[in-house]
């Protein structure tokens, strides 16, 4: 009786024993990474499916094989040291080693700590298959470099016209400046004028596209020199009284007697932004008056923090 009770409890326990070891089977195999248990002699013993897909083995020709003989031998030093670790009790991680499978070149990564299983020292060793993402990197990083070639040949392309077009506006700019020193009709001085003007304006788009490139190349810089702050909103708004009357439209101008005749930044960006906003202020308005004003807030705030630091404010009003 005692021995029926024995037999039946090893019968129980062996059962178990079988249902574990099955669970633990499917969660090995079911892992979506390479799975390597060695010994500690650095033997094969234990690999799941995906070591096996990985490292293109078949049936149980893994187990037994030592961990080296799976690594290219200029990986094989990396490896070595890798364990070194290992044998230390401490966990080691290496990426981007590379393989050659079936003529394809195979990328991956490789996790390893120490571990103890049924009492007896092992190594675990994790997998993971990075040709993909090593893949998209390069084709990313190779993107970026394209983007890059194509955005510098488009800077310098734009740097060159710019300055080739340069040159001849300053000539007729110039021939303008003279005209207007001889004796010129009021007809053929306003033509003139006009000329002028217009040089004037291409001029300005032309070192827009400069800066632009400048810009992009990180390369701008500030030239903070004191201006003639009403004569600048003078001379822009003659540059676009030419827009405004082809739209018979006003263009006034009004500045306030506290704002500063001079004040202190880079002239030529702050005329191109000032040039930008009343030309929009043009375009988009079909009749009636744009009147630009220039004004001082918070004049006693600001000389306050500082007798260079005016603050002032640029309104453009539409008026019907």
């Amino acid at each position: 009786m005692f021995g029926y009770s024995l037999r039946k409890q090893v019968q129980k326990k062996t059962l178990e024993i079988k249902k574990s070891e099955a669970i633990y089977q499917n969660v090995f195999n079911a892992v979506d990474e390479g799975l390597i248990i060695l010994d500690k002699s650095e033997i094969i013993i234990e690999a799941n499916h995906k070591a096996y897909d990985l490292f293109n083995y078949k049936n149980n020709h893994l187990i037994g094989t030592h961990i080296l003989g799976l690594v290219r031998e200029e990986n094989k030093e990396k490896v070595e040291g890798l364990y070194d670790l290992i044998r230390e009790g401490k966990p080691f991680y290496k990426d981007s080693l590379e393989r050659e499978i079936n003529g394809r070149q195979q990328y991956i990564s490789l996790k390893g700590f120490k571990t103890d299983l049924e009492e007896q020292q092992r190594y675990l060793i994790v997998i993971h298959d990075i040709t993909e993402e090593r893949k998209n990197l390069v084709e990313l990083q190779q993107a970026k470099k394209n983007v890059e070639i194509a955005n510098n040949a488009k800077s310098t392309f734009l740097s060159t016209i710019s300055h080739e077009i340069r040159t001849p506006l300053f000539a007729v700019i110039g021939y303008t400046r003279l005209l207007n020193k001889t004796s010129l009709t009021k007809e053929q001085s306003d033509y003139n004028k006009k000329i002028e003007l217009s040089g004037k304006l291409l001029l300005n788009l032309v070192n827009d596209i400069l800066d632009l490139t400048k810009m992009e190349a990180e390369k701008l810089k500030l030239n903070l020199k004191p201006f003639d702050v009403r004569h600048l909103i003078k001379e822009i708004c003659e540059l676009e009284s030419i827009k405004a009357a082809e739209k018979s439209i006003a263009l006034i101008y009004d500045i306030d007697e506290k704002v500063p005749d001079f004040l202190i930044g880079d002239k030529l960006l702050i005329s191109r932004i000032i040039l930008n906003i009343v030309n929009n202020a043009i375009k988009f308005t079909d009749k009636g008056i744009v009147r630009v004003m220039v004004n001082v807030e918070n004049l006693e705030q600001a000389i306050e923090t500082g007798p260079l630091n005016i603050v002032f404010q640029l309104k453009i009003r539409v008026l019907e």
